[in-house]
């Protein structure tokens, strides 16, 4: 979404400065662009299935933390979330916001109010990152974990939950 806002942006302004005569030629190698940028973008995560992929493993008896652990290890974004989400009971959306975040130490969180084990917690923070977090920032963040209380944890989703409800977005993902 962001890239199609910036596309629009730059394709006014360059419309804008473009001599009559290069328009058409203009506004034609601007859309072959856009559209290619558009087109190799992976598809947004269908959490809709993953509701109901997680649901159906509920029933028959195989939620735990070790099916988050394994989702998040094979970088099965959509489950993740959506098995974080029932486990702590936080809407997904809330947890889209945390894992696209700048923000690391926000996913701790969650993943505190849910009573995960760090290897768990280790692995969501990988996913979040594609493997790119630095041991010390692993370090840092595993202390910080530690000292985190479940309740202080689930507090602090609450409120997440309730600024979301009231229209305020408490949580931004800068």
């Amino acid at each position: 979404r962001l890239l199609e806002k910036a596309s629009e942006i730059v394709r006014d302004r360059l419309m804008r400065i473009a001599p009559n005569a290069h328009r058409d030629e203009i506004q034609q190698i601007l859309t072959g662009i856009g559209n290619a940028v558009v087109d190799d973008l992976p598809p947004p995560p269908d959490f809709e299935h993953a509701i109901l992929v997680v649901q159906r493993m509920k029933q028959d008896g195989e939620f735990d933390e070790i099916a988050l652990l394994q989702f998040a290890q094979d970088q099965q974004y959509a489950e993740s979330i959506a098995t974080l989400s029932l486990m702590c009971a936080t809407p997904h959306d809330i947890l889209d916001k945390i894992f696209q975040s700048d923000r690391s130490e926000a996913l701790i969180i969650p993943c505190r109010a849910a009573g995960l084990g760090w290897p768990t917690v280790r692995a969501l923070l990988q996913t979040r990152s594609k493997g790119l977090i630095a041991s010390t920032e692993l370090n840092e963040l595993k202390n910080d974990y530690g000292r985190l209380s479940i309740p202080t944890a689930q507090r602090v989703l609450r409120f997440w939950c309730v600024q979301k409800a009231a229209g305020k977005d408490s949580f931004k993902a800068e």
